[in-house]
């Protein structure tokens, strides 16, 4: 069984990803490379969310590209921003001259 703490989660994607957070309607982080918007994902907000369980870090997991147990690693600072961009490119969403996240154009 995996669960995460809401706030270590959000740590790792804005800190050691660099993802960008857009709060309008919902928490949701953006990671872009190149300019080009690679993954996404949405952050579960509610006051039963702050110690996420297997199926909201499964689907987080899916929508950045990695399995239950990278995304983990990614909070225990054990896969850092490089290692997830290998990932990303391993698993083609990236091509391989893509190196650093950059801002929103």
């Amino acid at each position: 069984m995996v669960s995460l703490s809401r706030a270590d989660l959000e740590r790792a994607l804005s800190g050691k990803l660099r993802m960008e957070l857009d709060e309008r309607d919902h928490r949701v982080y953006r990671l872009y490379v190149e300019g080009r918007l690679v993954v996404r994902t949405m952050v579960s907000t509610g006051t039963k969310h702050r110690t996420l369980g297997d199926p909201l870090v499964a689907a987080m997991a899916k929508q950045l590209r990695v399995t239950p147990a990278d995304l983990l690693a990614i909070v225990e600072c054990t896969i850092d921003r490089t290692g997830y961009l290998q990932r990303l490119r391993d698993a083609g969403a990236l091509d391989a001259e893509e190196q650093s996240p950059t801002e929103n154009p």
